[in-house]
């Protein structure tokens, strides 16, 4: 589809539209976009970059619901990680049964430091 074609299709939507948004916010035609924590481009999606930054850079969690903040955060991006559920297995561990309790305090071995800063 031409440029041409793309703003003539757009205005015609304008005209149909115009009481239901609100066309000085849109942005079209656009070679780059970040949309729901992604970086959508002609080169495909990946993570934000302010998002991967927030990752890398995390402490490690003390709590068991700062630990199920922190899994969460890493499953939404779960298709750009390699090997992600091998290495959420020994964190899951920290969820289940009584240890579970949300202000619980986390008891770190070293398997399960090394697999949160491989989960990084």
């Amino acid at each position: 589809m031409a440029e041409s074609e793309a703003s003539t299709m757009i205005d015609n939507c304008r005209l149909r539209c115009w009481p239901r948004y609100k066309f000085a916010k849109c942005r079209f035609l656009q070679a780059e976009v970040d949309f729901l924590g992604h970086h959508i481009s002609v080169n495909g999606i990946e993570p934000s970059k302010e998002r991967i930054e927030v990752i890398k850079y995390s402490n490690l969690p003390e709590t068991v619901k700062e630990l199920r903040r922190y899994i969460g955060v890493i499953y939404f991006y779960h298709c750009f990680i390699p090997n992600v559920a091998e290495n959420q297995a020994i964190l899951n561990n920290y969820l289940k049964g009584k240890k579970s309790n949300n202000n619980n305090k986390i008891h770190w071995t070293e398997e399960s430091v090394q697999a949160f800063q491989i989960s990084k």
